[in-house]
């Protein structure tokens, strides 16, 4: 019903496109399935052999798609007849059971998959899938029933043969439409992780300021009628704008490389200058000196305890001497005043 819309009038010709999602194709599932048991094979075998051989046996893992590619090309093509694709198109006898509804959203309808997998199931022809499934050939006749008056039966009601059928037969009609394989595009910078703050009187103040910028910028490119309509947001999203505030209580925007790596905005040079000179303005970057450390040398480095001793440089032992230990409590060496050993603890 879809495709039938695509030119009501029988004097036009209309063509339509199915897209689909490639796990639904059937030699990309089979060249996926080769190529795991070809991964699976050389590595089972990689394990057994010794290093001198891991490379060769990784120029096979290499090479897989591109075996399996050839091998599914080089398979010979079996025609499906008109009445095996009655029977392939028929519903299995498990239908009738309760299924989940994820199951029952991933499964294909068994016309949909036999016309999309035409080419390569062998029915050979993608109208044929469309003949079989809605009896197109039993209307054949219907108009000539319809005006018996008229040879050629009803004007109305006669089928239409069309010039071109599917890409199957006429690939070159369908050549504008092939597959466009789009490049990966750059992962994008990490942001940093800012920690939970309270907005003062400056973030509040930039916000502001940066909300009445790009309500000029929206009016200056893009006109008054877009600002009423649109917003200020084709100019500057409220994430982006929340991000700039956020990062400038951090201080993290300090060019227009840390403006687009801390929000990723798309914007080009001008509106980028513009915005941090707002921010600089408003926010001003503190300047920090700093001045290197320097490394005393060791011999300089004393301990000094806190006792009388470091106090007084005279009563220090000369280097190279043991320090006596001596009690405080009766004056004797040896000993302190905690020990049993003093004259107190022994009388």
């Amino acid at each position: 019903q879809r495709f039938g819309r695509a030119a009501r009038d029988r004097a036009v010709e209309g063509t339509a496109l199915l897209f689909a999602e490639k796990e639904y194709f059937d030699d990309v599932c089979e060249d996926k399935h080769k190529c795991q048991e070809h991964k699976k094979k050389a590595i089972d075998a990689l394990d057994d052999q010794p290093a001198a051989k891991h490379c060769v046996i990784n120029n096979l893992t290499d090479s897989a798609q591109a075996i399996s590619s050839a091998s599914a090309a080089d398979t010979p093509m079996v025609i499906v007849t008109d009445g095996q694709l009655k029977e392939l198109m028929k519903p299995p006898a498990g239908t009738l059971e309760r299924v989940s509804r994820q199951r029952r959203e991933n499964e294909l309808d068994q016309a949909l998959d036999l016309l999309i997998n035409a080419d390569y199931c062998g029915v050979g022809c993608h109208w044929k899938v469309f003949n079989i499934q809605f009896d197109n050939g039993s209307a054949d006749s219907s108009h000539l029933i319809s005006n018996v008056s008229d040879a050629e039966g009803c004007s109305h009601c006669a089928p239409i043969i069309p010039k071109v059928c599917c890409d199957i037969h006429h690939p070159l009609v369908f050549s504008s439409f092939e597959r466009i394989i789009v490049p990966q595009l750059p992962r994008l910078p990490i942001c940093s992780q800012l920690a939970k703050y309270t907005m003062g009187p400056q973030e509040c103040k930039l916000c502001e300021a940066l909300e009445d910028w790009r309500d000029e910028k929206t009016v200056e490119i893009h006109g008054h009628s877009h600002l009423i309509d649109l917003g200020p947001t084709i100019v500057m999203g409220d994430s982006i704008l929340d991000r700039i505030v956020d990062c400038a209580h951090f201080e993290k925007i300090k060019t227009i490389e840390d403006l687009r790596k801390e929000t990723h905005w798309s914007a080009n040079d001008d509106l980028a200058r513009e915005v941090i000179s707002i921010i600089h303005h408003i926010i001003p970057i503190s300047l920090y000196v700093t001045t290197p450390l320097q490394q005393c040398p060791l011999s300089n480095t004393v301990s000094t305890p806190n006792n009388g001793l470091a106090r007084n440089p005279a009563l220090n032992p000369p280097t190279g001497v043991k320090r006596v230990l001596r009690c405080s409590a009766c004056g004797q060496a040896g000993h302190n005043s905690k020990s049993f050993l003093c004259s107190p603890y022994l009388c």
